[in-house]
């Protein structure tokens, strides 16, 4: 397929892909010409089976060669930049950090329906606050790796960093915080604030990056995640 990139300038509407060699994880972004976006994890499985969920989803807004990626829920901004026909990655998550997504190809199908979804991160706030005055006795909280079933990670250290995994791929890093039961965490590179709710050996996400149902995470003993962040070749 022949692209014109010099159309990004004006409408970007495509599927880009960032690929992880040499694993069979890589990152879909697409731009719809609405201007709504989602970003996905997809791992393959197989011929017939694959893993995906979403890391982002929100509007996007065109400045020149400069792309801005607003999250809907979070409300943080990721920034990519132009470059013949790729986007650099400038500000995001950790894993994506200075990496490039090359155009795919156009989008055939309408948008996803949670891109319309009610969540927002007032109502997510409320939640919290409200968990907050129900809950007022500190739970006990230990420095460790809490996880899904599905093999999301958080390790939490008790130099107050984290790490976020999906199985041997590291999504985020940063600082945490403890405030009573709310969990805080600072993504380094995003330079924005996500939240869990602190109970009994657990924690539930509000949400935490690539999370957007409220996960579940159940205290584990050993500490899982150590290759970091896979980085694909250009």
């Amino acid at each position: 397929m022949i692209f014109n990139f010099n159309a990004l300038h004006t409408q970007p509407a495509g599927i880009y892909t960032l690929r992880i060699p040499p694993t069979d994880t890589e990152f879909n972004l697409y731009l719809f010409k609405s201007g709504t976006y989602y970003l996905e994890l997809m791992e393959i499985l197989s011929d017939d089976l694959v893993e995906s969920f979403i890391l982002s989803y929100g509007n996007y807004a065109v400045n020149g060669n400069s792309v801005s990626l607003h999250d809907k829920v979070n409300g943080f901004t990721m920034e990519l930049k132009s470059e013949g026909q790729s986007l650099e990655v400038i500000k995001s998550f950790t894993c994506l950090m200075n990496l490039k997504f090359f155009y795919y190809d156009e989008i055939t199908t309408g948008e996803p329906g949670f891109i319309n979804s009610g969540t927002s991160k007032e109502k997510l706030r409320e939640e919290r606050q409200n968990y907050q005055l129900l809950n007022k006795t500190p739970f006990p909280f230990d420095q460790g790796s809490y996880e899904t079933p599905g093999d999301y990670v958080l390790n939490i250290s008790e130099d107050f960093k984290f790490s976020l995994f999906y199985k041997d791929l590291l999504i985020s890093n940063g600082t945490w915080t403890r405030n009573g039961n709310e969990l805080s965490i600072f993504e380094a590179d995003l330079k924005h604030h996500f939240y869990a709710l602190i109970g009994n050996n657990v924690l539930t996400s509000k949400l935490l990056p690539g999370d957007y149902t409220g996960y579940i995470l159940k205290k584990k003993s050993k500490k899982k995640g150590s290759l970091g962040c896979k980085r694909t070749v250009n």
